[in-house]
C-alpha cells in the first residue's frame, strides 16, 4: 500500500424494517431490526495507476430494537 493511497468504503446493501403501533389511548410499542441481510462493510485503497487492494472489514452484526412509550 503506498503512502498517499486513497481509502474508500464499497457499498453497503441494507435491509431494514420497522413496526409502529399504537396500542390504546397513551400506549404504543414500536419494534425495529436492523441490517437484516447481514452485510459486511468493506473498505479499499486504492492510488493513481495502481488496483484497488482490501484494506478492512467491519461487521455491523444485525440488530434489534424494542420500544415501548407511555404518553400523558
Amino acid at each position: 500500500m503506498n503512502s498517499s493511497s486513497d481509502i474508500y468504503t464499497n457499498e453497503l446493501h441494507n435491509l431494514s424494517f420497522n413496526f409502529n403501533k399504537k396500542v390504546k389511548n397513551h400506549l404504543s410499542l414500536e419494534f425495529a431490526i436492523e441490517n437484516i441481510l447481514s452485510s459486511k462493510k468493506q473498505m479499499v485503497t486504492s492510488s493513481y495507476n495502481s488496483e484497488e487492494k482490501f484494506y478492512k472489514s467491519i461487521d455491523p452484526q444485525i440488530r434489534f430494537n424494542l420500544k415501548i412509550s407511555y404518553a400523558l
